[in-house]
C-alpha cells in the first residue's frame, strides 16, 4: 500500500543514463536495422565486444565517452574489422579524418555524422556526401533522455519543466528555483560524473544543513539567465 510522508527536503538522484535516445532524423536507419544480417543497437545495450564479433564493417554514431570508448575497444580487438567513428565534429580538412587518435589504430577512421542510409544500394551516407558501403552494424552512441515521470502531476509540474535535453529552472543545475527544498543531482552532460556528483552532494549538504544559504529567487533567475546567454554564445 502507498504511504504519504512529509520531509523537509527532497534530493532526486535517479540519474539520466537509463532512457536511450534513438535518432529519429536519419532516413533509412530503421529499415537498415530490419535487414537480414544487419544490426542497429544503442550503446546502452553494449555489454561485451563479442556482440560484434561477426561484423566486419561497423559505424559508431556519436563521439561522446561511450562512442569513443566502444569504438576503440572494438578496433583494438577485431583488427580485421573496419571501424568508422561518425560524428559532427570531424574536421574534413585533415587527411582521412584522423583527428582524435592519429594513426594509432589503422582500422579506425572518422567521418562526419550520418546523413541517411540507402538500403537498396547498401550504403550509409555522411553529411559531406561521402558514403560507406556494405556496413554490417551501426552503434548509436546518441545519448539519453531525461526521465522524471514523478513530476508530471499538476501539483509538481511547476517545480521543474523537463524538455528534450533540458531540465529547468534550476540554480547551478541543482536546486529548483521555484522550490529550493528540491534538488536534483547528476543532470549535467559532458562531465566526469562521479566527481561532479560528489561536489554537488557537498553543495546540497551545505545548503540543507544551514552552513550556506541560497541567493534570493530573483538572483537565482538572474544567474540562470546569464548562464544561458553564455552557453548560447559558446555554441
Amino acid at each position: 500500500p502507498s504511504k504519504e510522508e512529509e520531509f523537509d527536503a527532497l534530493v532526486v538522484c535517479n540519474g539520466h543514463y537509463s532512457n536511450p535516445k534513438f535518432p529519429d532524423n536519419i532516413p533509412g536507419l530503421e529499415e537498415f536495422g530490419k535487414q537480414p544480417g544487419k544490426l542497429v543497437i544503442h550503446s546502452h545495450y553494449y555489454k561485451s565486444p563479442s556482440m560484434f564479433s561477426k561484423y566486419k564493417k561497423i559505424i559508431a554514431l556519436g563521439a561522446g565517452p561511450s562512442g569513443v570508448d566502444i569504438t576503440i575497444d572494438l578496433a583494438e580487438i577485431y583488427k580485421d574489422a573496419q571501424l568508422i567513428l561518425s560524428h559532427r565534429h570531424v574536421d574534413v580538412s585533415k587527411p582521412n579524418y584522423q583527428i582524435i587518435y592519429g594513426n594509432r589504430l589503422p582500422n579506425l577512421t572518422q567521418r562526419p555524422a550520418i546523413h541517411h542510409v540507402d538500403v537498396q544500394q547498401d550504403r550509409v551516407y555522411f553529411d559531406d556526401g561521402s558514403f560507406a558501403e556494405h556496413v554490417d552494424a551501426i552503434l548509436l552512441a546518441t545519448g539519453y533522455h531525461y526521465s522524471l515521470p514523478f513530476f508530471k502531476d499538476p501539483d509538481t509540474a511547476a517545480l521543474v519543466q523537463v524538455s528534450d535535453g533540458n531540465v529547468a529552472p534550476l540554480y547551478k543545475y541543482v536546486f529548483s528555483i521555484e522550490q529550493p527544498t528540491l534538488a536534483l543531482l547528476g543532470l549535467v552532460w559532458s562531465v566526469a560524473p562521479f566527481p561532479l556528483m560528489h561536489y554537488q552532494s557537498c553543495f546540497v549538504g551545505a545548503i540543507y544543513t544551514g552552513q550556506k544559504k541560497l541567493p534570493t529567487k530573483e538572483d537565482m533567475y538572474a544567474d540562470l539567465k546569464q548562464d544561458t546567454v553564455r552557453r548560447k554564445q559558446m555554441g
